[in-house]
This record gives structure tokens, C-alpha cells and sequence, in this order.
């Protein structure tokens, strides 16, 4: 079945470009994508789109994912993650599309950690807020509909700026200091891994609320350990810089942020037919992606 990623420019729908599967077809908004449909969510009808390309399965990316932006733009945010969102979703309903929606983490407060499908989402900011309201909405009033919440995605790519890349580029270029949080805990959520929950959730027609995440929960600090270890085992390459536990209630965000927002993800193990990758096995990728990147350039 002919299937529409509404937001394919951003990082997850980037990786959704370069599986090259067919049937798929891709919009974007400002930035430009190879064989995409230009679609603007503020502005434009879904219909048409839908209708041109027979499409019967839509996976929802687009949205304002920034807290911060969330919150500086209350307006703004909630005319694209709410008012236009819901909008569009309730054409995909007049169709009888089935809807695969992403909705975050930050749905809970931040207090308990480990959190089930089951439990009651407090979210502390304005883009949990917004999450919530899209996925009421969807349970009020459909069924053929799958939520994933998901957990903070990193990839292997040395050319991108996520969590595991982020900072081994920084500990390579031998960055004196690092700011971390040894509170701030979640389950990060390898983005191949993703993708591949999303396709078998598109091929599987599930349904339902689920928790997508990475097999274990850490906080940044423990994350930066694990990648400076990682990185040290290399005899030619030593460096020890200096870790600084931060309070995140200290820092000038403007959007406040949940503390330990790890998630229960048995529902999901029991409904996928692979494991997923740890951040070792990853990690382990990047390093060795680096070390035959400096070996070219010699």
C-alpha cells in the first residue's frame, strides 16, 4: 500500500530517504527533498496529496520538536503541533487512512522514570502538552491509529550532530570541558532501530499506544563515560577532560525540562520481531567509522 511521511526533511525522515523503498512517497516544506512533495501544513489541503497518490498509510513526523521554540512560540507551536495537525488528521480519518503518529518522551513529569504505557503522562512543558492533545484526540476519535512515543535518537553518522556523535566529535577535537547532567536520564533510541519499528509497524497494521526506546536507560554523564572510554582504548589517542555535573534547572532554558524520562519498553519487545542495538554496539560503529576516516586521509 502507497504510504505518505508527512515531514521527511528532518533527521528521523532522513533516514526514511535513504531506505528507498517503494510505494513511499515523502513531503517536505522549506527544505528541499529529491523526488518529495512540497507540502506546507499551515497552509495547505492534504486531500489532494492523499488523493493523487493513493495513499491508505501515513506516518505523522512534522512538528516543532524544540521545547524551547515550543515555548518562545506559544502561537506558532500550537497552530502546527495542534490546531493544523489535527486538521489534517481528521481528513486521514474521513478516508480511513491508517495514521502512524510520533509523539516524545516528554509527555511525563520526570519524577519516576521507567514509565509504562499505562501510566498517567504529566508532561512539565508546553510541547508535552501539545503531544497529549494530538494523541487524545486520536483515541477520541479513531482506531486505526498507532502512537509511538518516542526516546531521544542518536545515529552512527559522523556527519550528523546527535547524541553519540555530538560528543565524540567533541572529545576527538579534545574539548576541554563537557557540561552533563547525572539526573537528566532517558533510553536512547538507536534511529535505525526506529525505521525499522516503523516499517514493521506500517507492515503489521498495529495498533495502539506504544513506548519505543533503546534496551537500557543512562544519564548524559554515563553516555559521555561510555564514548571517552570507548574512544581511550585507542593506544595512539589519550584524553581526559574535564566532566562537569550540571543542574538542569540552572541552565537559561526557557522550557522546562523532565529529569529521568526512561521508558518501560516490554509492550514494545513483545510486539517487534528483532532486538534492538545498545549504545556499545553503536558506539563500537562510530569509532570504527573515525579510525578508517583518518586512515583515507593519509
Amino acid at each position: 500500500m502507497n504510504t505518505l511521511i508527512i515531514g521527511s526533511s528532518g533527521k528521523i525522515g532522513n533516514f526514511f530517504l535513504k531506505s528507498k523503498k517503494k510505494n513511499f512517497y515523502y513531503t517536505y516544506f522549506k527544505k528541499k527533498i529529491p523526488n518529495g512533495i512540497r507540502f506546507d501544513l499551515m497552509n495547505d489541503n492534504i486531500v489532494p496529496i492523499i488523493d493523487k497518490y493513493k495513499i491508505r498509510k501515513v506516518v505523522f513526523l512534522s512538528a516543532i520538536t524544540d521545547p524551547d521554540t515550543c515555548q518562545k512560540n506559544k502561537k506558532y507551536s500550537n497552530n502546527i503541533n495542534v490546531r493544523k495537525t489535527k486538521k489534517i488528521i481528521k481528513e486521514l480519518i474521513k478516508k480511513k487512512i491508517y495514521i502512524l503518529f510520533i509523539s516524545s518522551e516528554f509527555v511525563f513529569s520526570g519524577r519516576k522514570g521507567n514509565y509504562s504505557e499505562t501510566e498517567k503522562a504529566e508532561p512539565v512543558n508546553l510541547y508535552g502538552k501539545q503531544k497529549i492533545k494530538i494523541e487524545n484526540f486520536l483515541f477520541k476519535n479513531y482506531k486505526n491509529f498507532s502512537i509511538l512515543r518516542i526516546a531521544k535518537t542518536y545515529s552512527d553518522n559522523l556527519n550528523d550532530n546527535t547524541l553519540v556523535t555530538g560528543y565524540a566529535k567533541n572529545i576527538l577535537k579534545k574539548k576541554k570541558f563537557f557540561y552533563v547532567s547525572k539526573k537528566q536520564i532517558f533510553s536512547p533510541l538507536y534511529v535505525k532501530d526506529l525505521i525499522k519499528i516503523i516499517y514493521f509497524f506500517l507492515l503489521k497494521n498495529k495498533t495502539g499506544l506504544y513506548h519505543v526506546a533503546g534496551p537500557k536507560a543512562y544519564s548524559r554523564y554515563q553516555i559521555l563515560v561510555k564514548i571517552l572510554n570507548e574512544i581511550n582504548k585507542n593506544k595512539k589517542f589519550k584524553f581526559k577532560p574535564n566532566i562537569i555535573d550540571i543542574e538542569l534547572n540552572k541552565l537559561s532554558l526557557i522550557a522546562k525540562r523532565p529529569l529521568d524520562v526512561s521508558f518501560n519498553i516490554n509492550k514494545l519487545k513483545k510486539n517487534i520481531n528483532f532486538k534492538l542495538k545498545n549504545i556499545d554496539y553503536v558506539l563500537k560503529k562510530v569509532v570504527k567509522k573515525h579510525n578508517v576516516k583518518k586512515s583515507e586521509r593519509r
